[in-house]
């Protein structure tokens, strides 16, 4: 949600940035470390900061993907209904390969044209849904949210932070 605030794309249209989700289960493993996570978590005890200290707003957006295209539609009136579709990439950065001990995905998004995704009926997509994100702003150039993303339907929440600089989480891991 880094797009969302202030212009985080290169001139090449790309945005670059780390989601690191501090719950999660390991779901599966074997002996050739092939894991399977769930990042679905409604306890947001023992944080080390207070979210109380900073603002946040709510932002519901309609959420599509299919392959490697993603289709975020804003609903919030206040925000024009903004409408982005994004090519993207996503690589996990196991707990074992980074400083943190946590699965951490890096992700990059390619802004393109809207007309990218194909209209199609809703269980023609890989994923389909209507989000609710509650999003703190953790810092004042907005390079780190902190971010309560629910699924209405399936009432299940997910808590991660989105940040350019994986340095500047540290302070809130």
């Amino acid at each position: 949600m880094l797009w969302l605030y202030n212009n985080k794309l290169n001139q090449n249209g790309l945005c670059e940035f780390y989601q690191i989700f501090t719950k999660y289960n390991l779901v599966y493993s074997d002996e050739e470390q092939n894991n399977i996570y769930s990042f679905d978590s409604v306890n947001l005890e023992n944080l080390k900061f207070e979210l109380s200290d900073y603002k946040y707003e709510n932002i519901k957006c309609d959420i599509k993907i299919i392959s490697h295209v993603i289709s975020c539609n804003i609903l919030n009136e206040n925000l024009n209904k903004k409408h982005s579709v994004f090519t993207f990439k996503t690589n996990l950065i196991e707990p074992r390969n980074n400083n943190f001990g946590i699965p951490i995905f890096n992700n990059i998004y390619k802004s393109t044209n809207t007309k990218r995704l194909p209209n199609l009926i809703e269980t023609e997509y890989d994923f389909s849904s209507i989000l609710d994100f509650k999003i703190y702003k953790l810092d004042p150039n907005n390079n780190i949210q902190f971010v309560i993303e629910t699924n209405p339907i399936t009432n299940s929440t997910r808590n991660y932070f989105i940040t350019t600089d994986l340095n500047l989480v540290q302070k809130f891991l």
